[in-house]
């Protein structure tokens, strides 16, 4: 799930995202990405990247989890994108920044 959120930040982004709970996971294409996790082991967590764009901070949010026979992620599974827990997470972090 992709959303951009108007600006002007004047917090850098990893400033943000710590302030949503994320921490420092990556650099992709460019593009920082973070992670937050549900519990203490590293999977399942949320994982975003994030970008500044047009004035604003564009977030795309999927979830990772981990499969704990085959040790493969799931990028491929339309779940990890959409529905019921990336919609509430992204709320929360909507609730956040439009504060």
């Amino acid at each position: 799930m992709i959303k951009l959120f108007v600006g002007p930040f004047y917090e850098s982004i990893e400033d943000v995202m710590k302030r949503l709970g994320y921490f420092f996971h990556c650099g992709r294409d460019g593009r920082p990405c973070f992670h937050r996790s549900l519990n203490d082991p590293p999977f399942p967590r949320f994982h975003a990247y994030v970008v500044h764009k047009n004035n604003g901070i564009e977030i795309d949010l999927h979830f990772d989890a981990l499969d704990s026979i085959e040790h493969k992620g799931n990028h491929q599974q339309s779940w990890a994108y959409e529905g019921g827990r990336i919609i509430g997470e992204m709320q929360r972090i909507t609730q956040v920044l439009e504060k």
